[in-house]
C-alpha cells in the first residue's frame, strides 16, 4: 500500500513487530536450499499479490475468487509476494493457509504436484500474532509428509527478515532455475515518519553465500520480493514518459501491462540489490507492493549488462485500492529445455478476471 504511516499511527498496529534475529545460531548454507527434481520440461509459476485478508474481509468470497483463479491457471507452483494480510489475526492467518494448502492437494495428480511457496510484504506482521506465527505456520505445513509447501526458516539465524531461501528446479540432473525467495522487510523509521524498507546487505551476503557454493552456475534466477527496486522506478519513468527504447541507459526495450502509479521503493539503494541479484544470474525480478503497476518491462540497465525483466505482480483481490478491472493473477512460464539464456517478455502473462463473472 502506497501510503506512508506516521509513527504514532502505525505504532498502534506494530507492537508485534521485532525483527527475525537476534539468537547467534548458524544453519548451513544448505538449509536455506531446497530442490525440486522435475520430469516435465514445462514448469508454470502463478504470482499472487497484495490479498490484504485482515477483519473486515469476507473470507469464504475471497478463497472462492482465489481458488477459481488457481484451478484456472493450474500452476505447479504459486509464489506470494506479499501483503497477504493486513491488520488480521490468527484465525484468519491459519483460515488462509488451510485453504491453501488443501487447494493444492485437491488439484495436485499423480503427474503434476501443485506447491506454493510464501514472502512478506510489509503490512504482514500487521496482525493480532506474534511475530513469528506466519512462519511457524508454514513451517509446520513444510515439514509434513509429502508437503505442497516449500518453505524454511529459523528464527534464531540473524538474518534480518523472515524469508531467505532458494528454490531449485532441476531437470535432468541439471539446474535450470534458481527462484529467489526474498523478505523485503516492512517499515524504516526515519524522522518520525515510516519509510518502506530494503533488501538488506545481510540478506544480500547471504544469497552471495548460497551462489558461491553452488558448483553448477549456469542457470537463470527469478528474484520474488515485495517492495520494488529503484530500478523499477526508473522503468516506470521510462514507460510513462514514453522514452522506450532509446538511446541512453537505462532503458526499456518493450513492456506489457500497465504502469498507473508512481513507483514506491525502499529508503535507500545503498545495498545495491540489483546489481547484487543481477550477479546471482538474476535475470527476472517480481515484486508486489504497487496495486495499480502490473507492468512487464524488458529492462536494460547498462550497455555491459544483459535484458531483464522487471514485473509488478498482478493484484490479486479487490481489497484495499485497486483497479477493478485488472485484479487476477500474474502467470510465469518456463521451459525447462530451453536455451537458458533467453529471457522473454513473451513468458509472462497478466490473467484479469472479474469478481462478479469468475
Amino acid at each position: 500500500m502506497k501510503n506512508k504511516f506516521l509513527f504514532t499511527n502505525l505504532l498502534l498496529f506494530s507492537l508485534s513487530l521485532i525483527t527475525s534475529c537476534g539468537n547467534n545460531d548458524n544453519h548451513e548454507i544448505s538449509e536455506y536450499m531446497l530442490k525440486l527434481d522435475l520430469n516435465n520440461p514445462n514448469f508454470k509459476i502463478m504470482q499472487l499479490s497484495d490479498i490484504h485478508l485482515g477483519l473486515e474481509s469476507n473470507l469464504d468470497e475471497q478463497f472462492a475468487y482465489l481458488k477459481n483463479n488457481i484451478k484456472n491457471c493450474d500452476p505447479n507452483l504459486i509464489v506470494i509476494t506479499g501483503d497477504t494480510f493486513l491488520f488480521s489475526n490468527e484465525n484468519i492467518v491459519n483460515s488462509f493457509f488451510e485453504f491453501l494448502d488443501n487447494t493444492c492437494k485437491e488439484l495436485s495428480t499423480n503427474s503434476k504436484k501443485m506447491y506454493y511457496t510464501f514472502t512478506y510484504g510489509n503490512h504482514d506482521n500487521q496482525g493480532d500474532y506474534y511475530s513469528y506465527f506466519i512462519n511457524d505456520t508454514l513451517n509446520s505445513y513444510a515439514k509434513k509428509d509429502e508437503s505442497n509447501c516449500l518453505f524454511v526458516d529459523f528464527m534464531n539465524d540473524d538474518l534480518p527478515g523472515y524469508t531467505n531461501f532458494t528454490i531449485d528446479l532441476n531437470y535432468n540432473n541439471d539446474l535450470k532455475y534458481r527462484l529467489y525467495i526474498i523478505d523485503s522487510n516492512s517499515y524504516y523509521y526515519n524522522n518520525l515518519v515510516y519509510d518502506y524498507d530494503v533488501i538488506r546487505d545481510e540478506q544480500l551476503t547471504h544469497f552471495e553465500n548460497i551462489y558461491k557454493n553452488t558448483s553448477d552456475k549456469d542457470f537463470i534466477g527469478l528474484a520474488f520480493f515485495h517492495i520494488p527496486l529503484y530500478e523499477y522506478v526508473d522503468a516506470n519513468n521510462i514507460v510513462t514518459n514514453n522514452k522506450e527504447n532509446s538511446e541512453g541507459y537505462p532503458k526499456v526495450l518493450s513492456h506489457t501491462g500497465f504502469y498507473f502509479e508512481e513507483s514506491a521503493p525502499g529508503y535507500t539503494d545503498e545495498f545495491h540489490p540489483f546489481d547484487r541479484l543481477y550477479n546471482m544470474n538474476v535475470r527476472m525480478f517480481f515484486a508486489g507492493h504497487d496495486h495499480l503497476n502490473n507492468a512487464n518491462s524488458l529492462f536494460k540497465k547498462s550497455e555491459d549488462k544483459d535484458e531483464v525483466i522487471l514485473s509488478y505482480g498482478v493484484k490479486s483481490t479487490n481489497q484495499i485500492y485497486h483497479n477493478e478491472s485488472a485484479l487476477g493473477y500474474k502467470e510465469i512460464n518456463l521451459s525447462l529445455d530451453d536455451d537458458k539464456n533467453v529471457v522473454s517478455l513473451s513468458q509472462i502473462r497478466n490473467v484479469y478476471v472479474d469478481y462478479e463473472n469468475k
